[in-house]
Formats: structure tokens, sequence, C-alpha cells
């Protein structure tokens, strides 16, 4: 699977804003931040005091919880919160970045600290503002990791960008077989180094380096549920023969159980790409989702009979028994359903959606353009006019709480709604757009 050709790369849909665009993006993304010069801060981890109080020599409540996190750059960031909840950030430049400056803004609970000179990365969607989240990264407990797990889409050959990589001072390179994209860690000791590895070499160029075209971080999406089969009229479809037979759909959830009476003889193939040491379901959620797609109702003499009990499935194991879905995990399975035949996946999950291109986005546009399978995502468990990723990438199908979008055409750009920034493109798509 990992030595597939590559014929399929000029497909590949690239970061969506467009380099006349993005001195208006660099505006919009820095409007309201406060940008520090990192040799100028002066705040060592252990002051008790924020920002604005160390200016003002104004008292702070003493502080309840200290998380120290380090950034993909190498970058050092301190996250305080005292007794009244207030949080407040400091940041440690990496040895010879005490020229940087570092833009802060609290939204809501969440603090974001960005270097100044990934500004044109942002700007542009080659590198993932969740990188910079610190108060969400906290939450998801990467502070605690040794190595940050990410995802990347590359140029050229898997052997060629697993070099590359390697020799820049990524660990754990696994290049996803017939995809431009490869998953890896980022030894946190040596974070800088790495940035250093791939980062470009002028503050004002768009463009990685060492054949990286994006950077995301490797986060997590939440099992949903989803719609129940008599209100989408499925059986309206089995009167006329429409049942499914003969066509391969892949269910990417938390596994199966292959002993229930209504999956017995219906996973064709499955393949486990969690941590967990089989595709056995210990959540309940996956086997409730196969039994939508596909069960036979046996249980309950045909009275819970799946959407379509004609298919055949394969299964991939992306989710673990809490519900959470590493990206990478359902990158690969991704990758791996339209390698094996799948004409259409369905994904019961999702996360939330932002104006970028992210991970998951990018792999469903791959997999439907180079292999024709239709993704089915999850879209409208969060509440109404609230889309889910990757149920927000143009090509995919959105499956809301009561429906499932009728015949699974695309809206037209110009009735957009939700993703205005955004731009449509039709024809070839190439993994690297040219470099400045």
């Amino acid at each position: 699977m990992r030595n597939m050709n590559n014929k399929w790369r000029r497909w590949v849909r690239p970061p969506r804003p467009r380099h006349t665009a993005a001195a208006a993006a660099l505006v919009a993304l820095v409007a309201g931040l406060t940008a520090v010069p990192g040799a100028a801060q002066g705040l060592g981890p252990h002051t008790g005091r924020t920002e604005a109080a160390a200016q003002t020599g104004a008292a702070r409540s003493p502080i309840t919880s200290r998380h120290q996190l380090t950034l993909i750059t190498g970058d050092r960031v301190t996250l305080e919160t005292d007794t009244s909840g207030k949080q407040s950030v400091s940041v440690e430049p990496a040895e010879g970045r005490e020229r940087v400056a570092f833009i802060k803004r609290q939204a809501g609970r969440d603090w974001t600290v960005i270097p100044a000179d990934t500004l044109p990365l942002l700007a542009t969607g080659r590198l993932d503002k969740a990188l910079f989240n610190v108060s969400a990264l906290v939450r998801g407990k990467y502070a605690q990791r040794s190595s940050l797990p990410l995802i990347v889409e590359y140029a050229g050959d898997a052997g060629t960008a697993r070099r590359q990589l390697t020799a820049a001072g990524a660990e754990t390179v696994r290049p996803i077989g017939g995809t431009p994209f490869a998953t890896l860690g980022e030894r946190r000791a040596d974070a800088a180094g790495f940035w250093k590895g791939i980062a470009p070499g002028r503050a004002d160029v768009t463009s990685f380096g060492a054949g990286v075209c994006r950077v995301w971080l490797d986060g997590r999406s939440r099992i949903q549920l989803d719609s129940t089969v008599p209100r989408i009229g499925a059986p309206h479809a089995w009167e006329k023969g429409y049942t499914g037979t003969g066509v391969k759909v892949a269910v990417l959830d938390t596994g199966y159980d292959p002993n229930h009476p209504d999956l017995k003889g219906l996973v064709t193939e499955s393949a486990n790409f969690t941590t967990e040491p089989n595709t056995d379901d210990l959540n309940g959620h996956g086997t409730h989702v196969t039994s939508t797609v596909a069960g036979s109702g046996a249980a309950f003499d045909g009275r819970y009979k799946g959407v379509a009990p004609g298919v055949q499935i394969l299964y991939g194991k992306v989710c673990t028994v809490d519900g959470n879905c590493d990206n990478s995990d359902i990158v690969e399975g991704l990758a791996w359903a339209a390698q094996h035949g799948a004409k259409v996946i369905n994904l019961s999950l999702g996360d939330t959606d932002t104006p970028e291109t992210d991970a998951l986005e990018a792999m469903v546009d791959t997999v439907s353009r180079h292999y024709g399978t239709l993704v089915v995502a999850a879209a409208g468990n969060s509440g109404p006019d609230k889309v889910s990723s990757p149920a927000s990438d143009d090509r995919a199908v959105q499956k809301r709480p009561v429906a499932i979008s009728a015949g699974g055409h695309r809206r037209p750009c110009g009735r957009r709604r939700r993703r205005e920034r955004r731009t449509c493109r039709l024809g070839p798509r190439s993994a690297c757009p040219p470099r400045r």
C-alpha cells in the first residue's frame, strides 16, 4: 500500500487562499493582536504576574495551575491560571529566536501565541493555526507528550519525503500509501531544529522547505450519532430494488462486534489504525453505525434493517473506546478504504470546522478526485447551521441528524453561505503550488 505510484498527484488540492489574497489574510489574522518581542518580555515561568499586571504593577491572585508547552517552532510558552480562573501566557524564545516577536490573543477562554515569522505560512493556509492555540493544546494533553504528532502534505515521492523529513529532525515518518500525506512526530527536545529544517529561509516566503507543502496538528475528532433509516426514505428505495447489492461501503469508526446477529458475514475486509489491539468495538458506536448502514435486522426479525442491507462492508477502526479519533488514523483509514475499492466511505464523526483547509478535508478531496469515492460525513450534530469537518469539504456529502443531503450534489459556488472565504476551483490541482 505504501509503494503505489504517484500519478494521482496532479489532482491534489493546494491551499485555498491565493497569493493575491495573502496580504488581506495577513491583516485579518493579526487584527486585534498584540506583538511582543521575545527578548523584551522578561516574564519567567514563575513570576505569577500577568502581562498587564507586570506593566501596571497591579497585584494578581495566586496561581493555581501552570503548564509549559513547546510550540512547533521550539519556543516555550507558559500558561498560568489563577484562583479567579483568569489565564495569562508568557514566552521563552528558542535559542537563536530571541529577536522574533510573539503575537498573543485571548478569544473566549483560549490563548493563542503566534511567532511573527509564521504569519506568512498561516495566512496562505500552509500551517495549521491549531498548532498555536496554547489553551487547546494543554486541554488536549499535548504538553505532556515527548513528541508533537503532525500530519504533512509533501511533494515528490514517498521515499524522498521520508528522507528529507528525517534529515530535518522528524521521527517515525510514515507516508500514507497512495497519497501525498505523511504522519510524523516532532521531538519536543529538538523542536527548534526541526522547525529550522523545514521553515522558509526568509520571513516573507510563503512556502516550506524540505519538500513540505502543508503542516497540520494531528488533532482529534469525536464520534457522532447519525440519522434513523425511515427518516431518509430507505424503505421506499428498497421497494424499487435499491439495496446496495455489490457495492463496497467503508465504515470508519470505533470498531464492530463480529458476533452481533445483524452483522454476521457483513464485513469482508477490516483494518485497525488505532493503538488498540484489534477491530473489536469497545465503545458501541461503530457497531451501531455499521448496523445503520447495512445491518440485516436479524436480531429483531428485520425490524431494524440497515439503509443498504445488500452492500459489502470494509471496516476501518480509527476511533478508540473513549470516542476520540486521531486525525492521522482517519486520514490513513480514508486512503485504505479508497484503495480497497470502497465506493462510499461513512464517517459518523467530526470536529469543529475552520475557514482553512484541514487535514481531513484535504484527504476527503484527494480520495474523491483520484478514486471517485463518495465520502458521507456527520454534519449537523452541533446544532443548526453548524457543519463540522470534514463534512464541510466541498466534495463531502453532509449527513445531518434528520436527513442526508439529496443526491449528494455540491452546492454551486455562488450559493455558498458558510465558506465565502474559500475559492471554488475547477480542473487539475497540484500538490505544491509554485514557490516564491
